[in-house]
């Protein structure tokens, strides 16, 4: 004959471990979804890198404006880059000259 416990002692047995799977489970989702989880944290990684590239190509755009603006100094004036300028925002070419257009020359 097997004795069996009364249904209350086997539920308060399954009580405690349930509980802590429970607790468990709470804590591993937070952990990879949460606001500070895993996945947020890689967003972020993904962000700075993406950041750092726009910063990078920003950084060469200024080091080409300072190469210009030095050459247009009065104390350093390049008559080559000046003559350049001067024919690009008046669109003035000679007639012996052959003019190419650049879209993206914004300067």
């Amino acid at each position: 004959m097997i004795h069996r416990a009364p249904p209350r002692r086997r539920l308060s047995k399954l009580i405690l471990p349930l509980v802590g799977t429970g607790i468990l489970v709470y804590f591993v989702y937070h952990l990879i979804q949460g606001n500070h989880g895993w996945r947020a944290w890689r967003i972020l990684e993904q962000d700075i890198e993406k950041s750092e590239k726009e910063l990078n190509i920003l950084k060469e755009k200024e080091e080409e404006l300072k190469n210009k603006v030095t050459l247009l100094r009065s104390d350093s004036l390049d008559e080559d880059m000046l003559d350049e300028r001067v024919r690009a925002m008046l669109g003035n070419a000679k007639e012996s000259e052959i003019v190419v257009i650049d879209e993206d020359d914004h300067l």
